[in-house]
C-alpha cells in the first residue's frame, strides 16, 4: 500500500519533514510526470561485467535482478538507499536517472493535489515508493521503503557516549538495539520517550556525521520529531539533523516499523 492509499500522502510528507528539502513554497510544476515506458535505459548505468541480455531492462531477468539489489541494498541516511545515491547534480537524482538503473517503475501515480509532485512505485507490491518534484527536474524528494524491502540501516553509539556501546538496526518491521527489540515506548512519560528517541539519534550521528556534537535532548533542538498519531491510525519518529530518515509504526502493533522512509538534501 502507498503512502497516498495509507492516508499520508504527498503532500502531508512536505509538510512533515518541515520544507528540509524543498523549501516551504512549492513552485508551479515546470515538468509532466513522465511516462514509465519512454524512459531510455541506459547501459552505462550498470555495474561493469553485467549481461545486458540478463540484466538489462529489456528483459523480465533483468528486471528482477535490479528489483531484487533495489530491495536488498542497506541504508545509509540521508542519501544512500535503495542501491542509489539520491546526491546528484543541483536537485538530487531524477526519476530518468533511477528508472535507467532500476528500470522503469511498475506504476506512476498522478500528480498531488498539494503542490504538484508525483510518486512512482517499484515492485510488484509496491515495495518501494518514490516521491518526484517536477518543478525540480523531476528530482526524488522522498525515497520510502513498504513491506518487502529488506535493507536496513545500522549505527553504533557514540564511543565513551552517555548511552554506553550499543549497536541499532532499523528497517521495515525491525526496530533493535544490541539484536533486542526496542521500540519506542509511548506508553511511558515524556521524558522517557525524548530521552530514548534522543539515544536513538545520539547513536546515528555518531555514525553518519561525527563532527557533530552530541545533545542532551534532540527535541529541544528541533532534531528529532515524533506525531504520536498523524490521523491514520500511526505514530511518526523522525531523526533530523542532517539525518532525515523517519519510522511510521502502527498505533495497535508499535513493535515494528510498517514503512521507514528518508528525505533528500543536499549533501554540505
Amino acid at each position: 500500500m502507498n503512502m497516498r492509499n495509507r492516508g499520508i500522502g504527498v503532500g502531508f510528507v512536505s509538510l512533515l519533514v518541515g520544507c528540509v528539502a524543498t523549501g516551504c513554497s512549492a513552485a508551479a510544476p515546470q515538468d509532466p510526470a513522465p511516462d514509465p515506458s519512454a524512459v531510455e535505459t541506459r547501459s552505462s548505468a550498470l555495474s561493469a561485467g553485467d549481461d545486458a541480455r540478463h540484466r538489462g531492462c529489456d528483459s523480465a531477468e533483468g528486471r528482477a535482478h535490479r528489483l531484487e539489489r533495489m530491495l536488498r541494498s542497506p541504508i545509509r541516511p540521508p542519501n544512500h538507499v535503495g542501491g542509489l545515491d539520491l546526491d546528484q547534480g543541483t536537485f538530487g537524482i531524477t526519476f530518468d536517472e533511477i528508472s535507467a538503473i532500476d528500470c522503469a517503475p511498475s506504476e506512476v501515480g498522478p500528480p498531488d493535489d498539494f503542490d504538484g509532485k508525483f510518486s512512482a512505485l517499484w515492485g510488484d507490491n509496491h515495495e518501494i515508493e518514490v516521491i518526484f518534484n517536477p518543478a525540480k527536474g523531476n528530482a526524488a524528494n522522498v525515497f520510502v521503503m513498504h513491506q518487502g524491502y529488506t535493507g536496513r540501516v545500522h549505527f553504533r553509539s557514540r564511543s565513551g557516549g552517555t548511552y554506553g556501546e550499543h549497536e541499532y538496526t532499523i528497517g521495515v518491521g525491525v526496530i533493535e538495539r544490541d539484536g533486542k527489540p526496542f521500540p519506542v515506548d509511548f506508553s511511558a512519560d515524556d521524558e522517557h520517550i525524548e530521552a530514548q528517541v534522543t539515544e536513538i539519534f545520539d547513536a546515528a550521528i555518531a555514525t553518519f556525521q561525527p563532527d557533530e556534537a552530541p545533545v542532551d535532548n534532540c527535541f529541544t533542538t528541533n532534531k528529532c520529531l515524533i506525531i504520536p498519531d498523524d490521523d491514520a491510525g500511526d505514530r511518526i519518529v523522525g531523526l533530523r539533523g542532517g539525518i532525515d530518515f523517519y519510522w511510521v509504526t502502527p498505533i495497535v502493533d508499535p513493535h515494528g516499523p510498517e514503512l521507514v522512509y528518508t528525505v533528500w538534501r543536499p549533501a554540505n
